[in-house]
């Protein structure tokens, strides 16, 4: 399974294994989740799940129940381009829980305990952009 995890305005995207992805199978659109329980790095850290998207690609509407395929009658929002005023047309999309046919997983970062790391990039191991990066001058002696 794949997390996106936004902060920010960043986003990071991981793999996680299949013991951190069944720990979320049931969790809903909107619950948030420890960090812990997807992978020792993100201790501290607390997640809101915040959108899916099963592996044939279709997205997930916080506002269906259960973790099924619907077909359901949209004008606006998750799953629905507007292509024009007043237009509803019927698409196929996702209930809101998390079961095994999930591919990605989308979370935000709403919180950082004081012992965890600083962000997200800091407990990757990535260098953020606005970083300092200290040169380190190298002398040779002849």
């Amino acid at each position: 399974m794949k997390l996106d995890i936004a902060e920010k305005g960043k986003t990071v995207h991981i793999e996680v294994s299949e013991e951190a992805a069944k720990s979320l199978h049931g969790m809903k659109i909107g619950e948030v989740v420890e960090g812990s329980l997807l992978d020792a790095k993100f201790k501290g850290f607390k997640f809101q799940i915040t959108g899916l998207s099963n592996i044939a690609g279709f997205p997930a509407r916080r506002d269906v129940e259960g973790a099924s395929l619907r077909r359901v009658l949209l004008s606006k929002g998750v799953g629905m381009r507007q292509k024009g005023k007043g237009l509803r047309l019927k698409k196929t999309i996702r209930g809101n829980a998390i079961a095994k046919d999930i591919a990605q997983v989308n979370l935000k970062v709403i919180g950082i305990e004081a012992e965890a790391a600083k962000s997200l990039a800091e407990a990757l191991g990535k260098a953020g952009v606005g970083r300092k990066v200290e040169a380190v001058e190298a002398t040779v002696e002849v």
